[in-house]
């Protein structure tokens, strides 16, 4: 059963634990985005986890949901083309990574908000 999170304080959760709940919030973000894709662009469970210690691989892991969210949206559009499309911003998270370090935090907000539109989820 999707679940609503609301993308603000999954960043505000992630910085008050150091991390922690990023950790917990990766792990069901990827099983939801699995279950919206049926499996499209599937990030392993070993890809995720090495992911949370190696940032190079989370930026893979990153891609991966991005093109699984562009299937779910071409979906969407096909089947409601009046529905919310996802605009791929994978490019833009690594460079908020690379120059300023919240590449993480605008990644989730983003990824967070666009699920909860997918499953009707509002606050």
């Amino acid at each position: 059963m999707p679940k609503y999170r609301n993308p603000i304080l999954v960043i505000v959760f992630s910085i008050l634990s150091c991390g922690i709940y990023y950790l917990y919030w990766t792990w069901v973000t990827n099983e939801e985005i699995k279950r919206l894709s049926g499996g499209a662009e599937e990030v392993s469970t070993p890809m995720l986890i090495v992911g949370w210690f190696c940032g190079i691989v989370m930026w893979y892991n990153w891609y991966k949901w991005d093109k699984s969210l562009q299937y779910v949206s071409g979906v969407r559009a096909q089947q409601n083309p009046g529905a919310v499309p996802w605009n791929s911003n994978f490019v833009l998270w690594i460079i908020c990574t690379i120059l300023a370090g919240v590449g993480m935090l605008i990644s989730s907000f983003q990824i967070q908000d666009y699920i909860n539109n997918v499953n009707g989820l509002s606050s």
